[in-house]
């Protein structure tokens, strides 16, 4: 029996312009998962920003996962994905799929698509699961012409990111011998809590290193937000709440101005959710100045995956996935996108949280300096899942 080949390719955009949140066992694995994956693509991306959507991988895995055998390749992705066992993996992150694909769209998107090669003919098991539990849609293509299938697969990525990102697969990543090609796109297009003024964003110093400085655009937002300075992460953390209930963005500032490489250390020994159940209210609020940023990413996920623990990714064959036909992994690969600048609408998701004190004995409170100047890490969640995560250096 031939081998086929599969490709996977995850397409992730955010664009970014609430409280107290529990922390599920489902969220806490994706927390994990998560921040190792941002590790090891911070190290293969040396010097260079990161934005990664661990989430849409994963979501990706889990799917594929149903057209494995009980082989070593299961188990591993069972171990990424869950604490639990293999049944309750499919049931976490199809009920985590179907979730997201039932929120407002123009808030946050998740569409899942598989591609057949003509001449293929997906496991009737498999189409099951991708079609209910995932809502995958499933589509013929001809891959024997590596240009006209990129083509089609790229004007679909590019509706569904609202054109912010294009040529999300090269034909080059395609051959005349795929069987089936996977996708997953994943949006967000929070209203946030950084709005400023544009009068207010100033072109201050931003430190790349302690011996060089370079101009950027700051912008300026005094409001209570959460705050908790992480002598685990070192780092202080902030939290930027968005007015679409549930979604908010947590910057990690390093203590040093050439900490980022440790906070992602330990971000990804710790996770986040732990340091981030620790974020409280000021009686002062929170002064902070964050640059603009915008950050386009181009992962191969093979060396990643590998990695955080999926060495069978790529060898071991999925043997009920394609009618009379094995498949393999061939590549995986991510495109992601993210965008924070002054727009955007406030949000009220702090009010009657400040307890007010009336004593004019008390001096009036300092507000905390949240002064992004210098790499930082950051994250984006939907309550405690966390969406998408990065570093900015430059």
């Amino acid at each position: 029996m031939a081998t086929g080949y599969l490709v996977l390719l995850l397409v992730a955009a955010c664009w970014a312009y609430p409280q107290d949140v529990p922390e599920s066992a489902l969220g806490k694995v994706i927390d994990r998962a998560s921040m190792k994956v941002l590790k090891e693509a911070f190290t293969l991306e040396t010097g260079k920003n990161v934005v990664s959507s661990p989430l849409g991988m994963l979501l990706l895995l889990s799917q594929y996962s149903a057209g494995l055998g009980d082989g070593a390749l299961k188990q591993e992705i069972t171990s990424l994905l869950s604490t639990k066992g293999y049944s309750e993996l499919v049931s976490d992150y199809g009920k985590l799929s179907n979730t997201f694909s039932s929120l407002n769209p123009n808030f946050l998107s998740l569409k899942n698509k598989i591609y057949v090669a003509e001449g293929f003919t997906l496991d009737d098991e498999f189409s099951a699961s991708s079609r209910g539990t995932y809502r995958s849609e499933i589509e013929n293509l001809k891959f024997t012409e590596p240009s006209k299938a990129a083509a089609v697969i790229n004007e679909w990525a590019e509706k569904e990111t609202h054109g912010n990102i294009k040529n999300a697969v090269s034909p080059d990543a395609l051959s005349p011998d795929v069987a089936v090609a996977m996708f997953n796109v994943i949006t967000s297009r929070a209203n946030g809590s950084t709005r400023s003024r544009r009068k207010e964003t100033k072109e201050k110093d931003f430190h790349l290193s302690k011996d060089k400085t370079v101009k950027k655009s700051i912008m300026h937002v005094m409001k209570n937000f959460r705050y908790h300075d992480s002598e685990l992460l070192g780092a202080q953390l902030a939290e930027l709440p968005y007015q679409e209930e549930g979604f908010r963005m947590i910057v990690a500032l390093p203590h040093e101005v050439d900490g980022l490489p440790s906070v992602v250390e330990k971000v990804a020994q710790n996770g986040l959710l732990g340091e981030a159940s620790k974020l409280e209210y000021t009686r002062g609020g929170v002064c902070l100045e964050l640059p603009k940023f915008n950050v386009d990413s181009d992962l191969d996920f093979e060396d990643i995956l590998k990695k955080v623990g999926l060495s069978h990714l790529f060898t071991e064959p999925a043997t009920k996935l394609v009618k009379n036909q094995s498949v393999v992994v061939s590549k995986a690969f991510q495109k992601a996108f993210i965008k924070v600048d002054e727009e955007g609408s406030t949000a009220g998701a702090f009010s009657g949280a400040i307890a007010v004190l009336t004593s004019l004995q008390i001096p009036e409170p300092v507000p905390i300096k949240f002064l992004v100047d210098r790499p930082f890490f950051y994250a984006i969640l939907h309550k405690d899942i966390v969406l998408f995560t990065g570093t900015y250096i430059h």
